[in-house]
């Protein structure tokens, strides 16, 4: 124990405070669904992920996992919404795009699937892209 306290250094509440609150939800919920998807074997997840983060409507969404899904909300606290497309991925560059009225696209690779994703995104769910 006394090892911890000797590499342990002290920092100051208030600055911990200040920077907690600068946090965006919506980017900590990337962050760790980002580390996640690099954890996993195969490329599957990680290169879906990566793509739909590449994508400032989904980046401008909460990410999350449920199950074997990668889910997006309009909040980053619960309760998550369930009017967004999810995703799954099956291995060998398939994925599962699931509509919010139940229907279920295939993608062949992560970035079709991102663009089902996009497709099938309300256009009020997420900022749409500025227009150049």
């Amino acid at each position: 124990m006394s090892e911890l306290t000797e590499v342990a250094e002290p920092h100051d509440s208030e600055d911990h405070d200040a920077r907690s609150r600068t946090l965006d939800p919506i980017a900590v919920r990337w962050e760790a669904l980002r580390a996640f998807a690099a954890g996993q074997p195969g490329a599957d997840a990680r290169e879906f992920v990566e793509a739909a983060y590449a994508q400032p409507r989904l980046r401008a969404l909460a990410p999350g996992r449920a199950m074997y899904w990668i889910t997006f909300s309009h909040r980053a606290a619960p309760p998550q919404c369930h009017d967004l497309p999810r995703v799954r991925a099956h291995g060998g560059n398939r994925f599962d795009v699931h509509l919010a009225d139940g229907r279920v696209h295939e993608g062949r690779t992560a970035a079709a699937s991102v663009a089902l994703v996009l497709q099938h995104l309300p256009e009020e769910s997420a900022p749409s892209s500025p227009v150049a």
